[in-house]
């Protein structure tokens, strides 16, 4: 798997475990844009051409990932949210430099 499909679906992945957990939540706090922007797999051949437009979506999916991070280690998120096994795969991607 390429590093920005890797990026883009783990941040698709943790998306749609938490739209199944907390719908609600998940309303809240995801900006319009991301339903467009992930509703979709990452898969190579939907990536953006060119060098230019990958270094900017791998910019895009990286400020989303590091927000969506954010979010989810906020005293204010419940707590199920941050345990959530996708949400914890997540963290490792992250902590990875991937993101």
């Amino acid at each position: 798997m390429h590093r920005l499909e890797l990026v883009g679906e783990t941040l698709r992945a943790v998306l749609n475990d938490l739209a199944v957990q907390a719908p609600d939540w998940l309303r809240r706090v995801a900006p319009a844009e991301w339903y467009e922007r992930y509703h979709r797999r990452s898969e190579q051949g939907r990536l953006p051409k060119g060098k230019d437009a990958r270094e900017q979506y791998a910019r895009t999916v990286g400020e989303d990932g590091f927000y969506l991070f954010d979010l989810l280690a906020a005293a204010t998120t419940p707590a199920p949210l941050r345990g959530l096994p996708k949400s914890k795969h997540m963290t490792l991607v992250h902590s990875s430099g991937k993101l």
